[in-house]
């Protein structure tokens, strides 16, 4: 599990730093939210003429609630999704998305002596629009599909699953700011 980690950071922060030393025109940060009031914050660069590299987080939560037995349940959760985005200018202030990203996450449960958890791989397309509010300001919506992998860890039972999905809970409202 350890390696698994290991392998999936040393692959994406290489990726970061590179993409970060090269002289591009655009760099986007915002936030990104669901139907199910989950966010997620993202970093885009531009790596070529609409063609953008994307990183975000994906299920980043810590928290500690008691168990209502005077013992308390830890939960912590975290993880990475970097890819690639091209746009296609529709209309001057309005432009579609196509692109696919990798992502990997873990998540963690502490109760009394007792911990479980799991980790998910996945690959993903991405589909969505931009509207150009201002010259720095866009706000966007899309639905990224995708094939994961998830395995868990811990407890008595350690299931794994594949999973493919796509359904209209999945629908991300975005707000950027470019600079």
């Amino acid at each position: 599990m350890k390696n698994l980690l290991k392998t999936i950071i040393l692959i994406i922060l290489p990726l970061t730093f590179i993409t970060a030393q090269e002289d591009n025109d655009k760099q986007e940060v915002g936030v990104r939210m669901n139907t199910s009031n989950q966010y997620d914050l993202f970093y885009k660069n531009q790596i070529g003429e609409n063609k953008y590299f994307r990183l975000r987080t994906v299920n980043a939560y810590l928290n500690k609630s008691d168990s209502g037995l005077g013992t308390n349940v830890y939960n912590i959760g975290f993880g990475l999704a970097t890819g690639i985005e091209k746009r296609k200018e529709l209309t001057d202030e309005f432009e579609m998305i196509l692109g696919w990203e990798a992502l990997a996450s873990i998540a963690h449960r502490k109760f009394e002596e007792s911990s479980q958890g799991n980790y998910r791989l996945g690959l993903g397309f991405v589909l969505g629009f931009n509207y150009k509010l201002t010259k720095n300001i866009n706000i966007g919506i899309e639905t990224i599909p995708s094939i994961t992998y998830s395995s868990s860890y811990g407890g008595f039972r350690n299931p794994s699953s594949i999973n493919i999905g796509l359904n209209s809970s999945n629908i991300n409202f975005t707000g950027m700011y470019s600079f």
